[in-house]
């Protein structure tokens, strides 16, 4: 029965309740969830039980996976339908718009604030954020993962700039734009090590098998039927030394899972702050709080009258003071 709102977001499910019969025994919640019929995804019906809306017998159950068994009762409290937006809005968060034209706009995302919700009841967002500020954009492009029409991705630590648009007919053309690598990112890197020229990193990148969220550079392309694998291309010059650390200009010619800040490690030259990929955790007053990637600056073609943007998100200006060791403006 559809009642009710999530949030103020997205309609739902409520009071969605099944018994498992002798011919759903055995099937995985997840997929129990569905056979009620529920016009939802696989998807929003994981991100309902990550979230605690499915219970199993009055408890919470947070297994997709599990197996239900005879006779147990399984109750839906909140389930966005298939297409419906179902990030929920929080005003309290600041959006800064850094640009912004009739079908799109772009903001500069704070460190610290994921892009997206993982979860249904997750907050703190850059998406949520948007649903409350500029509410037709969850509304458009990829509704059902939480992106809306956010367009691509930053790790919730690196800072800078996001493209986003308002209409389903800009995200499908700046969608294509970034698939044929046309828009141009580049990004400010603090890293460590003195770098001394320029340089370019092509390599094959993957996930890191048991080190889920961990990508790893390949001297080779896994055979075919291995390991599936991403080829990255990074270039690099140095804008300004320190004593012992390097301010990077990094411009990425393709989109893979954390390239800037592997290939670098790999090279030797980890981001500071990056306690993923970096040299360990930094204690004493010198340790910094983020790891410290911008994304400074983004070009492509203006969905709206076919012209060339450049848009800048200046770095924040704690990063000179961690170049240089600083722990003031002095």
């Amino acid at each position: 029965m559809r009642t009710g709102r999530f949030g103020t977001a997205a309609i739902v499910l409520r009071n969605l309740r099944g018994t498992v019969t002798s011919d759903t025994a055995g099937l995985r919640l997840d997929r129990f969830v569905l056979s009620l019929g529920s016009t939802s995804s696989k998807g929003l019906v994981r991100r309902a039980i990550e979230a605690g809306f499915v219970k199993v017998n009055g408890a919470v159950a947070r297994r997709k996976g599990r197996s239900v068994r005879l006779g147990e009762t399984i109750e839906v409290l909140a389930l966005p339908e298939r297409g419906e937006p179902w990030v929920r809005p929080d005003p309290s968060l600041h959006l800064e718009i850094l640009a912004e034209g009739a079908s799109w706009l772009a903001v500069s995302k704070p460190a610290g604030m994921p892009v997206y919700p993982l979860r249904l009841d997750e907050m703190g967002t850059l998406a949520n954020a948007l649903a409350a500020h500029v509410p037709i954009c969850m509304t458009i492009g990829d509704i059902e993962t939480g992106m809306g029409g956010i367009l691509h991705r930053l790790d919730t630590n690196t800072s800078g700039v996001v493209l986003i648009a308002r209409t389903n007919e800009a995200w499908r053309r700046l969608r294509e734009q970034f698939e044929a690598g046309s828009v141009e990112k580049v990004y400010l890197a603090v890293v460590d090590g003195i770098v001394s020229s320029p340089g370019r990193l092509a390599s094959w990148l993957m996930h890191t098998p048991g080190r889920p969220g961990y990508m790893r550079v390949c001297d080779q392309r896994p055979a075919v039927g291995g390991a599936r694998a991403m080829w990255a291309v990074t270039e690099f010059e140095p804008v300004e030394r320190g004593r012992d650390r390097t301010l990077l200009r990094v411009t990425i010619r393709t989109g893979v899972t954390h390239q800037i800040r592997c290939q670098l490690a790999h090279l030797g030259y980890p981001v500071v702050g990056d306690v993923r990929y970096g040299r360990g955790r930094v204690t004493g007053a010198d340790r910094p709080t983020r790891h410290w990637l911008h994304a400074a600056e983004t070009e492509f073609q203006d969905p709206d009258d076919g012209t060339r943007r450049r848009l800048v998100s200046p770095p924040p200006a704690e990063l000179w003071q961690v170049l240089h060791h600083r722990t003031d403006d002095g």
